[in-house]
């Protein structure tokens, strides 16, 4: 299975025992780590070191170290 099939998500989540919603995916490849997750119930953040342009709705950041207050947000 990949990552744009909806069942990874689910497979992930029954694993997890954590409902979809709650999980939330940090991947650089926008459309696996960010586009596919986010069409399947999970929050996703686009690690973008180059800064490239982001599409709208998206949420990224350009350095690890920005997760942590959009982590804790979440929490």
């Amino acid at each position: 299975m990949r990552k744009a099939d909806g069942r990874f998500w689910a497979s992930v989540s029954a694993s997890l025992r954590v409902p979809a919603e709650r999980l939330m995916m940090v991947g650089d490849p926008l459309e696996q780590d960010v586009l596919a997750p986010r069409r399947n119930g999970l929050a996703a953040i686009w690690f973008n070191p180059s800064a490239a342009p982001v599409p709208p709705g998206v949420t990224s950041v350009t350095a690890l170290p920005q997760l942590l207050p959009l982590l804790l947000a979440r929490a």
